[in-house]
């Protein structure tokens, strides 16, 4: 089971899927480590996401201390919202037709742990 899960969490591209639940990605905020993505525009969720040393991919909500993690929590937190929000009555946010992203990525690169210095 627990490869299954592992394979999961490096599988799923959590941009991707934050694209098919209506994140945009804010490409001034991005560079190549990481990945900045907006919900509802400034003021709404804001999440970072970048690749971790063993191939997963992580998220941290900058609003929300509590709300980070691989793909996994990121899906659990985001069911839990659209459920309450259905249960109120109110309608989730419209997605995009189509997603930013490729499919897939390669794995994990040498050197996600930072920005990248340039030497002349």
């Amino acid at each position: 089971m627990d490869s299954e899960l592992d394979a999961f969490k490096s599988q799923i591209d959590v941009r991707q899927y934050a694209a098919s639940k209506g994140y945009q990605l804010d490409r001034r905020e991005s560079w190549c480590g990481s990945a900045v993505m907006r919900l509802g525009g400034r003021g709404g969720d804001k999440i970072i996401i970048k690749r971790n040393g063993n191939g997963h991919d992580v998220f941290f909500s900058v609003r929300d201390d509590a709300d980070n993690g691989t793909i996994i929590d990121f899906i659990q937190k985001r069911e839990r919202r659209e459920r309450r929000r259905r249960a109120k009555g109110t309608t989730p946010v419209d997605r995009p037709a189509s997603l930013p992203y490729p499919a897939a990525r390669p794995g994990p690169r040498e050197n996600d742990e930072g920005p990248q210095t340039r030497r002349n």
